[in-house]
């Protein structure tokens, strides 16, 4: 999901893999994250084939959301999101 899984931040810490990293106390930490749980509980797999007929421009509009980029577009944005219908 959005950060690092706690076995890998375990080992960060406990082979000092990172500079300067200030004495972290791991006793307290969870093993989980419960955003993480909730998340991934919570999704449904794409269905292997449809067979909804959408008849109407603008019947089903599908989107998507890209980025940040690391530079910016000729018109000034770091996010790209296309509709398609």
């Amino acid at each position: 999901v959005g950060h690092i899984g706690f076995k890998t931040c375990e080992e960060i810490v406990k082979n000092k893999l990172v500079d300067d990293l200030p004495d972290v106390d791991l006793t307290n930490l969870r093993p989980f994250c419960e955003v993480c749980a909730k998340a991934k509980s919570t999704r449904h797999p794409f269905p292997k084939e449809s067979h909804t007929e959408y008849k109407n421009y603008g019947d089903k509009v599908v989107t998507d959301l890209w980025g940040p980029a690391r530079t910016k577009s000729l018109g000034n944005s770091f996010y790209f999101e296309p509709f398609i219908d």
